[in-house]
């Protein structure tokens, strides 16, 4: 044995002992002098791999560990509250008192019949399991559990199954501007033709713009560029954008700086020169843009226009991505636009969106047949 370990005999048992990386003496007792060294031998490499946990640990309950693991953690408030929602309705009715040491594979899988009886969307249990990963995650790193069986990739998760998507078309842009409460009709056009989400959008102050709009005559400049690097949460303070490339300048065209000068003028501009309020004149709640949306929608409605079922403003943007794609523009610079960290990212959320370009394609192949057949 090595000098960290030893198996020795007791009586009628061997007994295989050795000191982990603190200094603290672990020992076990077994029927054969084989098996006792097959034990030591498996934790002697666990402790050389780095892969060794101490076998007392992982007592404490998976409710209190989770609690340990909410406060330690960092992002936008939004964020924050989702983690907590998903651990406190999906994990904790499952796993709260269970020590952190018996969770096992079977656990999970009640975490998602529990989310599959409340009625959750394959998608949303997908992400309570994936919080869950991340708490495991953080126990292995503390020594607390030798595994994540979060992470057995023979767990069967609710298949999400993609559903076609509609996208919102200019006419429609335009009856909900028309329809809508007319302090936020210019920024219904700013969205649609910008991509920015509503938290950025309410966040707009008249320094960011160049050149501002409240200094404008009426002569309008052809261009004008908004700097995107924060947006209004929904604690109504202002926070950092949703990731790092969503930093961004954006630049607008002529009919959306009228709108927007047309906007400034009519309804002046809020505190610290806020472009869009609400009726008081304060900083704008993301429920009286809800409220509006939801008006402007019902409206549409009773005059004949059918616009498709369970839009938001958010579809506002990807109406504006929708409509780039379709100019085939270059999807890198599209990217930028919207601030996505790269064109894959794009890709990957609006490739649907992308033309299918049949009838080009049945000529390319059609010509490169009839070049074949033409050679012989």
């Amino acid at each position: 044995m090595t000098a960290r370990g030893s198996v020795k005999r007791r009586g009628d048992s061997w007994r295989g002992r050795y000191r982990d990386d603190s200094g603290k003496e672990h020992q076990r007792s077994f029927r054969t002098k084989t098996l006792a060294t097959d034990w030591l031998d498996s934790e002697l490499r666990k402790l050389a791999t780095g892969s060794w946990v101490d076998p007392r640990a992982g007592g404490g309950s998976f409710g209190t560990y989770a609690a340990e693991w909410l406060k330690a953690q960092q992002g936008r408030a939004n964020t924050m509250r989702l983690k907590e929602q998903r651990t406190r309705l999906y994990l904790l009715p499952v796993l709260a008192d269970t020590p952190m040491r018996a969770i096992k594979r079977s656990h999970v899988q009640q975490v998602i019949a529990h989310c599959q009886q409340l009625g959750l969307t394959p998608l949303v249990t997908r992400y309570a399991v994936s919080q869950l990963r991340l708490i495991l995650d953080s126990a292995v790193a503390d020594k607390l559990v030798p595994v994540n069986v979060a992470r057995d990739r023979t767990i069967a998760l609710p298949r999400v199954e993609a559903a076609p998507q509609t996208v919102l078309t200019a006419d429609h842009v335009q009856a909900i501007a028309a329809n809508i409460r007319p302090r936020l009709k210019a920024a219904v056009l700013l969205a649609a033709a910008t991509g920015l989400r509503s938290g950025e959008l309410r966040a707009l102050t008249v320094d960011k713009f160049s050149p501002p709009l409240h200094v404008l005559g009426d002569v309008l400049p052809q261009r004008c560029t908004i700097t995107v690097d924060r947006q209004l949460t929904a604690a109504r303070t202002m926070g950092p954008t949703k990731t790092g490339a969503s930093v961004r300048t954006v630049t607008i065209g002529p009919g959306t700086i009228a709108a927007l000068v047309a906007h400034v003028r009519q309804y002046g501009l809020g505190p610290g020169g806020l472009l869009f309020t609400g009726e008081t004149g304060t900083d704008l709640p993301s429920c009286t843009m809800s409220l509006a949306w939801t008006g402007a929608l019902a409206k549409c409605a009773k005059q004949g226009v059918e616009i498709p079922a369970g839009m938001t403003w958010h579809d506002l943007r990807h109406h504006h991505a929708s409509t780039l794609l379709a100019a085939r523009l270059n999807p890198a610079a599209i990217a930028r636009r919207l601030g996505h960290s790269s064109a894959r990212v794009t890709l990957d959320v609006y490739a649907h969106m992308l033309p299918t370009d049949d009838d080009a394609m049945v000529c390319a192949s059609d010509a490169a047949a009839g070049a074949v057949r033409a050679g012989g």
